[in-house]
């Protein structure tokens, strides 16, 4: 077993369990085995897993179950106003860090068809580690706030503790 059958791809299963909106995951930013994907991969990547929406509405699953997507470079393009090596670049990133699987097609009567791209899940490498960094930068800034509240007067209390 290699490629596509050890590939973790989101099924049509997980695809109707979802939420339906624009999603990014904060572990591409906050892992450090993601820290050199560029900003633009790692929206490209939320802009295809979005996609799955519709690919599971037109029935393009597999036949294991794994939901596809068609994401052309020119769509790519458009999206990131960039030029074509630029679009390749960044669903090459995409693949070298195993966030999509792409399977060339052709067909006889006219050519190349559209590239099958499945898209990863995203791995968490460290997730406790980043989770609990979180909660203490949101009580730091919790406190912080708690203590300029506290040396800040209010502003309709009179001297002498009477209200305005």
């Amino acid at each position: 077993m290699t490629g596509l059958d050890q590939f973790s791809a989101i099924t049509l299963e997980q695809m109707q369990t979802s939420e339906s909106f624009f999603r990014m995951p904060w572990v591409l930013w906050e892992d450090t085995h993601y820290q050199n994907l560029v900003s633009d991969g790692k929206t490209l990547y939320g802009m295809m897993k979005n996609r799955l929406e519709l690919s599971a509405k037109n029935g393009w699953v597999d036949e294991v179950g794994r939901v596809y997507i068609q994401f052309s470079n020119a769509e790519i393009q458009r999206y990131f106003n960039c030029s074509k090596p630029k679009a390749i670049k960044l669903k090459n990133a995409l693949a070298d860090y195993g966030l999509i699987y792409e399977v060339n097609q052709y067909s006889n009567a006219d050519g190349q068809v559209a590239n099958r791209i499945y898209v990863g899940n995203v791995m968490t490498y460290d997730a406790e580690k980043y989770k609990q960094e979180r909660i203490e930068r949101q009580e730091k800034a919790f406190q912080k706030r708690q203590e300029q509240h506290q040396k800040t007067p209010s502003k309709n209390i009179l001297p002498g503790g009477q209200k305005n």
